[in-house]
């Protein structure tokens, strides 16, 4: 940072170091570090490409996922995003799955970095929000919306 901006980081004030890293869109810098946002990234991509592998019924009919439906049943389930448990429920509580491991790991780091941050009297969750401490729903809302 300091050659890049010509700044030195410790004459800045703990206010103007916390604003450096908050997004461009609250009209920031948005300079973060990469392991700040190597959660977030990692279950964003992960389902990403999971979900084309799932077969999922539309309107028009049952799109056929990329893998055999036998599968997928035996790793994460069959109909997992329709799973009042969650979709990721299986997976996460198989003690073997370096994924499953990393899914519950990343959605909970990511989760309690949010609630140390929020005041306390806005701890109410609504079914929209997606940082609601269940894994097992990771990147879905308690209604079961992906976002």
């Amino acid at each position: 940072m300091d050659q890049c901006f010509s700044l030195k980081s410790e004459e800045l004030s703990t206010f103007n170091k916390i604003r450096i890293h908050l997004p461009i869109r609250l009209g920031d810098l948005g300079v973060r570090e990469l392991s700040h946002m190597r959660f977030a990234e990692f279950i964003g991509r992960s389902i990403d490409e999971i979900l084309p592998l799932l077969p999922q019924t539309h309107d028009d009919g049952e799109l056929h996922g990329k893998l055999n439906k036998l599968y997928v049943e035996d790793w994460i389930e069959e109909n997992c995003l329709m799973s009042e448990h969650g979709p990721w429920s299986k997976i996460i509580s198989r003690n073997e799955s370096a994924l499953g491991y990393g899914i519950n790991l990343a959605f909970t780091s990511m989760c309690n970095g949010y609630h140390t941050m929020i005041p306390d009297n806005e701890t109410n969750l609504s079914s929209s929000d997606v940082l609601h401490n269940d894994a097992n729903l990771a990147r879905f809302t308690l209604n079961g919306e992906i976002k």
